[in-house]
């Protein structure tokens, strides 16, 4: 299975993803890998903001994941996943749940420029991380974790 925590910059990706990561290795008997944008980016040399760059990142993301989880492990993405057309792909992979982060970019501002032709989705469960503390949204994560488990009848190991 895989879990992606997606959205903008700054609406709180890496860090509801590391305490999710936490929880799961806390409480469930997975193995468990977290992969990072930031972290990819470093390790493969894509340096920028360029759609070009992004799309290579993404599909670094795309293709770690789908081997990590053909070892029946679950797999935590934090990643922008701003291009329609390579969600669209990724979905046709089965057992993806998708945690969409939104957030008041005038109340949490950020310096890095957005990536070039993002086409960011407007989606009803977005988790607004504006005014809520991590714990409520960590709550909220497990809550669809443990959804997403029973609704997709997804048995994991």
């Amino acid at each position: 299975m895989i879990v992606v925590f997606c959205g903008k910059r700054n609406s709180g990706k890496t860090t509801l993803c590391r305490e999710f990561y936490g929880w799961v290795k806390q409480n469930l008997p997975l193995r468990c890998h977290y992969l990072d944008a930031d972290k990819l980016r470093f390790v493969y040399g894509l340096k920028g903001f360029s759609e070009q760059t992004e799309r290579a990142l993404i599909e670094k993301a795309m293709e770690i994941s789908r081997y990590e989880e053909s070892l029946n492990d679950l797999v935590l993405i934090s990643i922008s996943f701003a291009y329609k057309d390579q969600k669209q792909v990724f979905e046709q992979n089965r057992g993806i749940l998708w945690i969409p982060l939104t957030h008041d970019e005038t109340q949490r501002p950020t310096n890095k420029k957005e990536f070039e032709n993002a086409q960011f989705e407007n989606v009803q469960n977005e988790i607004d991380t504006t005014e809520i503390d991590i714990k409520t949204a960590l709550n909220t994560v497990i809550q669809r974790y443990k959804d997403f488990c029973v609704t997709s009848q997804y048995k994991g190991k």
